[in-house]
Parts: C-alpha cells; structure tokens; sequence
C-alpha cells in the first residue's frame, strides 16, 4: 500500500493558497462588518441570509443568535432598511459596500434620484421595495423596479 505523499514545494503552495482566500474573506467580511455599523449608528435596519425581513416593520422575525464578530464572515447582508429625513445621498452610498444585497427600503428620506441610479448601478440585482420619500421623482421609482 503506498501512502499519499507531498512534496514540501506542494504543501507551501497549498497554504499559500489557503492563505489567500482566508485573507480575501477576511477583507470582506471587515468591509461588511464596517457597512453594517455605519448603517446601524444612522438607525438603519439590516437584515443577514439567514433571517426572514419584515421590511415594512423594520423587524427581525429570526432571533440575533448570531450577531457579534464572527457574523460577517459566514453570511450576508440581503436587506437593509432606511428612515427618516436625516438619510441622505451619502447614506444610501453605503449599501455599495454589501455586494449581496436585494432589497432596500427607503421610508421619508431626503434620498435623490441620483444616489438611487448608482445604487442601481453598482448593485443591479437591489431592488428598492417602497418609497415614502421627500425628494424621489416618479421616474425614479420606475426606475428602480
């Protein structure tokens, strides 16, 4: 019976490779992690891949079992929640950052046509799921669905 064997050159590219995408996750999941907070402190609501939104409420139907540090390295941001008129262009700016996400509601927000046509723009999959806003023109609404 012959024994699986490497050679040293092969086991330091192997790790070398295990390095390389254990960094590139954790470049990732810090850039998530920060979008997160950032919408956090200005009273937004996320939403990971492993919860159920209720996008109209604001509320999470799952528990936060696995909020804290490690929770941006094994899921996602699929929905993100805005209010109030102190939301503006370069709150919206942030969801860029979350490369998964499908859904955004904006509620009463001074968000401009323009910051939706580059939300759009850099995440196309996104879909905006309700405007009850201040300055968002009828075009831009049709726009985004």
């Amino acid at each position: 019976m012959r024994r699986l064997q490497f050679s040293l050159r092969s086991l330091l590219v192997m790790v070398g490779f295990v390095a390389l995408a254990a960094g590139r996750t954790s470049m990732l999941a810090s850039r998530q992690r920060d979008a997160v907070r950032a919408i956090r402190e200005i009273g937004g609501v996320v939403w990971y891949d492993y919860e159920k939104p209720d996008l109209n409420r604001g509320y999470r139907m799952t528990g936060g079992h696995l909020d804290g540090a490690l929770v941006d390295f094994f899921h996602d941001v699929i929905a993100v929640r805005l209010a109030g008129p102190r939301i503006g262009d370069e709150d919206l700016d942030l969801l860029r950052r979350l490369p998964r996400l499908t859904s955004v509601v904006l509620q009463d927000t001074m968000v401009t046509d323009a910051a939706i046509n580059r939300l759009k723009t850099g995440l196309p999959e996104c879909r905006v799921e309700r405007f009850d806003t201040f300055d968002i023109t009828p075009a831009a609404v049709q726009r985004a669905r």
